[in-house]
């Protein structure tokens, strides 16, 4: 079908280069919305100061943006860490539930992103002024 567009769920844990692989596609493919709860946590300076009594706005946030891709007929990725079925989930069910809005179609796909080395990611994510800056005991949890 000419009209297929892509949704992708990666799954990973924190710091095993999700946001880098979402760059890559969207790259890759144009016309691609990320959707990340991270980007709830930058701060207009664009420091990460994650904060876990907000978690749940982060999702929500990311979940809308979700939406706001799907109804605009772009290919989205969601960069989160999705380790479980309920993670995904509401995705899973808004593009059942959308799919041939604006006479398009999607594909759902997962791809999953690991790294070689706990320590290594920990290495690059931690105390990053320049990234996220993941704390090493959260990284392992």
């Amino acid at each position: 079908m000419s009209n297929e567009l892509k949704c992708v769920l990666l799954r990973g844990y924190a710091g095993c280069g999700k946001s880098f692989k979402s760059k890559e596609l969207a790259s890759e493919w144009g016309n691609t919305v990320i959707c990340s709860a991270d980007d709830y946590w930058i701060t207009p300076t664009g420091y990460y100061a994650f904060d876990v009594t907000k978690l749940k706005q982060a999702y929500d946030s990311c979940f809308f943006k979700f939406k706001k891709a799907i109804e605009d007929g772009k290919n989205v990725i969601v960069d989160n860490t999705n380790l479980k079925y309920e993670d995904c989930k509401r995705y899973f069910e808004y593009v059942l539930k959308n799919n041939n809005l604006n006479k398009t179609r999607y594909a759902i796909d997962f791809c999953e992103v690991s790294f070689n080395s706990i320590e290594k990611a920990i290495e690059l994510r931690s105390n990053n002024e320049n990234g996220k800056n993941i704390p090493e005991d959260k990284m392992r949890s």
